[in-house]
């Protein structure tokens, strides 16, 4: 295994990888990947990226996919999935777009064949690059700093998310003006301000839940329709199921 370092770290945190391709039609956005809870664990993460290729685009199931992921979300043949929280309701979303019926089993068998697929519905992304086990945590400052450049963006996350969000959002912005997709779902309300000018003219999602507490904003990036709202893991009060229900049937109205 390849030792992690400051060249690794920038070259994972400069390629903005995907889980499905960017040609699919419905694009979700999280804060950050799952993992790093330990240096030991990012760095595993990072280099075994490194040593496979540096690969931008991956698949979680299908042509393309890990063959060797067994897990509680990719069983075996003849076990049932466990459904995946933020993937489950990413996967809600796209049945209200699809004008389908919400159910437990129509969603796990989106998890299980269709989401971040080859040429499948749904492309999956962060807003930002590096693993983190949760927004409050942070290892890689404990890489040792490379002295060939001048300033370290890794020595905290304040001084990361300083420097990688400028870059980020003009890297969204381009792929969503090359790409086009239907929608844009960004599960990164902590971060929506930073967003809005995604959106030009936007308005609060009213979805008529008066026991949900969970927020979305709704407008357009081009023909794109873009919604910030609570990510699935924050603490939400009412029906989370529906929420995100919810939000598809408003993108699919919105959606030309």
């Amino acid at each position: 295994m390849t030792e992690l370092d400051h060249s690794i770290l920038r070259e994972y945190a400069d390629s903005f990888r995907t889980y499905g391709d960017l040609t699919n039609k419905v694009w979700f956005m999280g804060l950050e990947e799952g993992g790093g809870g330990s240096l030991a664990q990012a760095a595993a993460k990072l280099c075994s990226w490194k040593d496979s290729g540096s690969k931008t685009v991956e698949y979680l199931s299908g042509p393309g996919a890990d063959a060797g992921v067994v897990n509680k979300y990719f069983p075996p043949a003849g076990k049932q999935a466990q459904l995946q929280k933020t993937w489950s309701n990413q996967l809600r979303v796209l049945l209200g777009i699809q004008a389908k019926e919400l159910s437990n089993e129509s969603v796990r068998l989106l998890q299980t064949t269709a989401h971040g697929t080859a040429g499948g519905p749904t492309c999956l992304m962060e807003l930002f690059p590096l693993p983190c086990k949760d927004a409050g945590s942070w290892v890689y400052d404990k890489v040792p700093f490379d002295e060939k450049v001048d300033v370290n963006d890794f020595a905290s996350k304040k001084s990361y998310y300083e420097a990688y969000l400028p870059k980020r959002l003009e890297i969204i912005k381009s792929i969503l003006s090359e790409h086009k997709p239907q929608a844009l779902v960004c599960m990164t309300w902590s971060h929506r301000n930073a967003l809005l000018p995604l959106l030009g003219s936007h308005e609060s999602l009213d979805l008529d839940l008066p026991n949900c507490n969970a927020e979305a904003i709704i407008g357009m990036f081009g023909s794109t329709v873009v919604v910030i709202c609570t990510h699935p893991a924050a603490r939400i009060r009412g029906s989370r199921d529906q929420f995100y229900f919810a939000i598809g049937n408003a993108i699919r109205a919105r959606v030309k």
